[in-house]
């Protein structure tokens, strides 16, 4: 078990041991500058050690001494903080400053750790792949218009290719395009901060074209929740996407005490998502709610429940008297599964979730995207749409029956402020 220390007034530490590669206990302490999160940490290490699981209390420990190393400043054989010299900063390459950047960028803007998978993500498919060891120093206007123009002819990878043609295969969006530029032109700004470059080269940024996103009418949802019939946990996700205008995230990550039939009303406070190992090890750990644990030890990436996407996403709906007769099924029947698997005896993990497999674990956003795939493929839907599209088709909705009050719908949605709203759905149902 983990052991807590008073040291001093004002700090707090936290002693345990962890089993590093090698397979060798390493005595490991943190500290902390309160008593509570010492006293939670000490919780969460000993949950952990309850549950045998050595990897994650290895990437704990890792991730804090990582935290450590970005906030500290690093220091040269004789303590004095180190520094490079001008012409070493002038031979940086994309790849080693990016390195610097990044732990740097995460802390100053406390980013959430799928902002940082998109960020590493990026950098490792589309920059890396074209400077490779360029210095950045040598990135000139050209050299940037002739990057946008490879990024404009290159062929997508992944589902987008799968089972295709080269020829059949589409090129990157322009909204993708402009996200690789939007990140190469943060590197170029710490660049010239820092001395790497003069100036930064001016290039006019990418234009985007948004593809409309498809959406159902008010009697294209109906028919779907009047024949969506095997699968009730769909049918639910539907319902609640539609009556309650909420992102996919949200609603795999709903919590059983969010619901309140009293007032008839959903409270939003976290989101369900997988993200990489990483992530979670070098960014802020202040808005990450929950880390479940690993149901294949050697995985790279973690199922998270996390604050929601903006402040303004922190909000309460409402639901009617159907959608509030299938919730009271739903809650029913979790705890016919619970008896089923034995929640006195540990076979059901009690996280809370109202969408969970029987043995509560929660589902992954990316599988409710299936299903809904394939009830469309299977009874020859169209357009066929994926959970933001059914999103839309609540807003759309709501936009017309409020006579397009944005203000009002936008307090449902959680949209940053109605005009990313209007951006996004100023299409007229007709």
């Amino acid at each position: 078990m983990a052991s807590l220390k008073r040291r001093g007034q004002n700090s707090f530490a936290v002693f345990y041991y962890y089993t590093n590669e090698a397979e060798e206990d390493i005595k490991h302490w943190e500290s902390y500058k309160d008593e509570l999160s010492a006293m939670q940490r000490k919780s969460f290490i000993d949950y952990l050690q309850k549950n045998g699981n050595v990897d994650a209390i290895r990437d704990a420990a890792m991730r804090y001494k990582q935290e450590r190393e970005v906030i500290a400043p690093a220091k040269s054989s004789d303590g004095r903080a180190a520094s490079r010299t001008t012409a070493e900063m002038k031979k940086l390459t994309i790849g080693e400053l990016f390195d610097m950047w990044l732990p740097i960028y995460v802390q100053k803007n406390r980013l959430k750790p799928n902002t940082y998978d998109n960020h590493t993500r990026v950098m490792a498919n589309h920059i890396m792949p074209y400077f490779e060891k360029q210095p950045v120093a040598t990135i000139t206007a050209l050299g940037i218009d002739q990057f946008i123009e490879h990024l404009n002819r290159k062929k997508c990878q992944g589902s987008k290719s799968y089972n295709k043609k080269i020829d059949d295969v589409p090129t990157l969006s322009s909204s993708s395009v402009k996200k690789v530029y939007d990140c190469l032109y943060l590197l170029l700004k710490a660049a010239k901060a820092w001395g790497v470059m003069d100036e930064i080269p001016e290039t006019a940024a990418p234009g985007v074209k948004y593809a409309k996103r498809m959406y159902w009418t008010h009697e294209k949802i109906k028919y779907a929740l009047d024949h969506i019939r095997d699968n009730r946990l769909l049918h639910l996700a539907v319902h609640i996407a539609f009556i309650c205008s909420l992102r996919l995230g949200e609603i795999m990550g709903l919590p059983i005490d969010a619901i309140n039939f009293e007032e008839g009303s959903l409270t939003i406070r976290q989101t369900l998502q997988r993200v990489s190992n990483e992530a979670l090890r070098k960014t802020p750990k202040d808005e990450i709610l929950f880390e479940f644990p690993k149901i294949v030890l050697s995985s790279k990436s973690t199922v998270i429940l996390t604050k929601p996407k903006t402040e303004e996403s922190e909000r309460v709906v409402y639901f009617n008297p159907h959608l509030a007769r299938e919730l009271r099924e739903r809650l029913a029947q979790i705890e016919r599964d619970r008896k089923y698997m034995g929640y006195s005896n540990g076979d059901y993990s009690n996280y809370g979730l109202l969408f969970a497999h029987p043995n509560g674990n929660p589902i992954e956003p990316h599988l409710l995207e299936r299903w809904l795939k394939a009830w469309q493929v299977a009874n020859d839907i169209e357009p066929r749409i994926d959970m933001q599209g059914m999103r839309k088709s609540s807003s759309m909705y709501k936009l017309r029956v409020n006579n397009f009050n944005y203000q009002e719908v936008q307090g449902d949605t959680g949209h940053t402020t109605p005009t990313v709203l209007m951006k996004h759905y100023n299409e007229v149902i007709i």
